[in-house]
C-alpha cells in the first residue's frame, strides 16, 4: 500500500540531488527527474518525490514487505541531510 511522508528540503539542493542520484545509480537503482520532481527505483523500493516551497513530499508506491516504512523515512532523511552538507 502506497505512502507518503514529507522531509525537509536541504539547504544545497542542488547538491544533495547530485549526490543522491549518484548514490542510487551506483547501487544498480534509477533515479528519473529533477531537483522539482522525479521516480526513485531502487533495491524493491519505488517512489516519486516533488518539491514543494521548503519541503519534499515523497510518495512510495512500492516496498518489501519486511522493510518498515520507518526505516524508508529515515534512510532518505539522513542521507539528504548528510549530503546537502
Amino acid at each position: 500500500m502506497p505512502f507518503t511522508f514529507t522531509i525537509k528540503k536541504p539547504d544545497d539542493m542542488q547538491k544533495a540531488f547530485s549526490a543522491l542520484k549518484k548514490a542510487i545509480e551506483g547501487h544498480g537503482g534509477t533515479l528519473t527527474g529533477d531537483q522539482e520532481s522525479g521516480r526513485i527505483v531502487s533495491d524493491g523500493v519505488d517512489g516519486s518525490y516533488n518539491v514543494k516551497a521548503d519541503l519534499i513530499e515523497i510518495t512510495v508506491n512500492k516496498k518489501p514487505a519486511l522493510l518498515p516504512k520507518s526505516a524508508i523515512e529515515k534512510l532518505i532523511s539522513d542521507n539528504l541531510n548528510k549530503m546537502s552538507s
